[in-house]
């Protein structure tokens, strides 16, 4: 269990950092207190941290729909483990100096959703809320390569689920 925690936390500091990753050797680690293994020989993974980034009050049912519409078909279709998924509700848009949330409040907003996997790779998208200021039922192909257009779901059973907001 401890392992299992540990690769989590080892996922979030990952992501955090942004840092590259690299793959230790486990039998080089002489802990007292905590046995670890290669992430190759792991089968079962711990499931994913879900991390939030300026979330307000107002964010608390969009949290619902970004869970059930993005977090879980996105977990369900994912060839490799995820250790964490990090959504912000306001983030920073690159070449601008406005931010996702600016006008939040006349149903325009785009959140950032990052996912760092057990073997460190990296990836995010900028997803757009539709013109009903939800999100669409293939907004969470953008998190993998070809995005909406050219990723070609592997599993039926990874739909977004409607969400009553």
């Amino acid at each position: 269990m401890l392992v299992k925690h540990f690769v989590s936390v080892l996922g979030l500091l990952l992501l955090a950092c942004g840092a590259q990753a690299q793959i230790l050797d486990p039998a080089k680690i002489k802990s007292r207190d905590v046995a670890y293994i290669s992430h190759k020989k792991l089968k079962v993974f711990p499931t994913p941290t879900l991390m939030y980034f300026n979330d307000e009050p107002q964010h608390e049912k969009l949290k619902g729909e970004v869970a059930e519409r993005i977090v879980y078909p996105m977990l369900c279709e994912s060839a490799k483990p995820v250790a964490v998924v990090a959504v912000d509700f306001c983030p920073e848009i690159y070449g601008s100096d406005e931010r996702g949330c600016t006008n939040e409040d006349r149903g325009k907003l785009t959140i950032k959703v990052a996912i760092r996997w057990h073997d460190g790779s990296y990836f995010e998208s900028m997803i757009d809320a539709n013109l009903n200021g939800n999100f669409d039922d293939g907004a969470y192909l953008t998190l993998f390569p070809g995005g909406y257009q050219g990723y070609v779901p592997r599993n039926k059973g990874c739909k977004a689920r409607k969400v009553e907001r």
